[in-house]
């Protein structure tokens, strides 16, 4: 493991991430969802970072509007995270 390696894993320990990441899987309303949640690593490439946040701005502009598709009930949806993981 590199030095830089052990920062990070210091950081995520100070941070309590894995305290975070639990109570974001308890919004999960699938086993795979939650997994799915449990399984985030930070990510580090700026240009996946700015795509991701720009589809989390419009998504919850959706949600603000009243359009989210809703999602409760869902399952099997493994298959889906494996295809977007």
């Amino acid at each position: 493991m590199g030095k830089v390696s052990k920062i990070a894993d210091h950081s995520l320990k100070v941070l309590e991430y894995d305290a975070l990441l639990e109570v974001l899987a308890n919004f999960a309303s699938t086993s795979g969802g939650k997994d799915y949640v449990l399984a985030l690593k930070p990510l580090t490439e700026r240009g996946k970072i700015e795509t991701l946040l720009k589809e989390t701005t419009e998504f919850r502009g959706l949600i603000d509007r009243g359009c989210a598709p809703i999602m409760g009930g869902v399952k099997g949806v493994s298959i889906w995270f494996a295809a977007i993981g």
